[in-house]
């Protein structure tokens, strides 16, 4: 499983970090260990706050639909940022077949 912090590439100097992505962030401001613990925040309709501190005009609409997607377990698609935030929001997404 991976770790939310960052990690320096190998040869770098300190001074030289990789960017925060957007499943590291919000794993960050949801106070995770690790990634994969955004699936069962999702599940209990934990995400609201942590995705609610996002700026919208931080990550671009692809960033949002693979982090949505990689959350929720499924291949999903989205017109705009707002569409990706607001299906986090909603708690009733799982229906049974979650996969877990």
């Amino acid at each position: 499983m991976k770790k939310t912090r960052d990690v320096q590439p190998e040869g770098s100097g300190s001074a030289t970090k990789r960017s925060e992505s957007l499943l590291d962030l919000i794993a960050k401001e949801a106070h995770c260990d690790y990634l994969s613990d955004l699936h069962s925040l999702y599940l209990k309709g934990q995400l609201s706050a942590p995705v609610s501190r996002i700026a919208e005009d931080r990550f671009g609409v692809q960033q949002w639909t693979e982090a949505v997607s990689y959350i929720t377990r499924r291949t999903l698609s989205f017109t705009s940022v707002q569409e990706a935030q607001q299906y986090l929001l909603v708690k009733d997404h799982t229906n049974g077949d979650f996969g877990l």
